[in-house]
């Protein structure tokens, strides 16, 4: 599979924008291709904002709120 950088936008601007950080982007991409689906989702959204994650535990079940 051919890895490109993707690039999130969101349609509008707010306060929260996303932050973020290209090293979560390699881990997820590494953990797709090992089939590890949960953690590749997991570092897609650190990739996106790593603040959403940052209080949950991703051990079992993930439940996001805002």
């Amino acid at each position: 599979m051919k890895h490109v950088l993707p690039r999130f936008t969101r349609p509008i601007k707010s306060e929260d924008d996303p932050l973020m950080d290209v090293s979560y982007w390699s881990k997820a991409m590494d953990a797709y291709d090992a089939k590890n689906y949960k953690t590749a989702l997991i570092e897609t959204i650190n990739y996106i904002n790593s603040n959403v994650l940052k209080d949950h535990s991703t051990e079992d079940d993930i439940q996001v709120t805002q």
